[in-house]
């Protein structure tokens, strides 16, 4: 897996307020050349599929919390 790194935005993101009613959780993938919210920004795609290969993962593993909770019952 790739190396993660916890980061705080100060960005006005939809996460920002959905934090207040739910945990909230955001992937940043790296913007070429670190431009970003501009003309200019980019992604690679190998760094895009990282970030959906990150997501896909915490995605299922919180699937299998729920199924194993259930099955605790």
């Amino acid at each position: 897996m790739a190396s993660i790194k916890r980061m705080m935005s100060v960005a006005a993101h939809d996460a920002m307020y959905i934090s207040k009613i739910a945990p909230t959780a955001m992937i940043f993938v790296p913007s070429i050349n670190g431009k970003n919210h501009c003309l200019e920004e980019g992604t690679s795609w190998s760094d895009i599929e990282k970030g959906t290969l990150l997501l896909y993962q915490t995605l299922l593993r919180q699937a299998n919390e729920v199924v194993q909770a259930v099955n605790e019952q």
